[in-house]
């Protein structure tokens, strides 16, 4: 059985949806253009339930794509990366049976990380042109890799999970909240390379 597919710079709207009507684990679709319902149209299929990574770089997805919505549905979903398209909100995104491994959004003009809970483990927003990063959303995080953007404040939160967070090349942060390392137990990797956070301001 065919478990792979892999396609480059092909009309999303030529793919038949029972193209994807097997039982593959791993999609990808990289410089591809969608039209408005492509998503729902492929993704919205019991016969992708053993699909567990799914790839949609530059393809120039927006929010109307309603790509978050298409994917709820699909159970074994462990990996999703979005690199490089035009995504503004994380909005609608269900949660799956068990949270996912990897949510990669780098490179899409994002406004925020979305106002619910993510259920990710690990969540790469970098890129993305963030001016605030909210620790409340990203709450069952294990690792939040937000460099490259223009983040000024961070909303504290209290977090049992967050073990690695990389803020580098954020050169307008310049510190942190008063209850940052009392909220993070279990954080034991904190990367602040090219900021504006001088270490004798940081409390053990």
């Amino acid at each position: 059985k065919l478990g792979y597919v892999a396609l480059n710079g092909v009309p999303v709207g030529d793919i038949p949806s029972s193209a994807f009507e097997r039982n593959l684990s791993r999609i990808e679709l990289v410089n591809c253009s969608f039209h408005h319902n492509d998503c729902q149209r492929l993704f919205l299929s019991p016969a992708l339930e053993s699909l567990k990574k799914l790839k949609l770089n530059n393809c120039q997805l927006e929010d109307e794509h309603m790509v978050f919505q298409a994917i709820g549905g699909l159970r074994s979903l462990a990996h999703l990366e979005l690199r490089g398209n035009r995504i503004k909100h994380i909005a609608g995104l269900r949660q799956l049976d068990q949270p996912m491994k990897v949510l990669d959004l780098s490179n899409n003009p994002l406004t925020s990380c979305g106002e619910d809970v993510l259920a990710v483990e690990q969540l790469v927003v970098s890129r993305c042109g963030l001016k605030r990063l909210d620790l409340h959303v990203l709450a069952q995080c294990e690792v939040v890799v937000a460099s490259h953007n223009d983040i000024r404040s961070i909303v504290s939160a209290s977090s049992t999970r967050l073990q690695v967070l990389d803020l580098r090349n954020n050169v307008d942060l310049s510190k942190l909240p008063d209850s940052f390392f009392v909220d993070l137990k279990r954080l034991w990797q904190l990367e602040l390379g090219n900021t504006s956070i001088d270490e004798s301001d940081l409390r053990s």
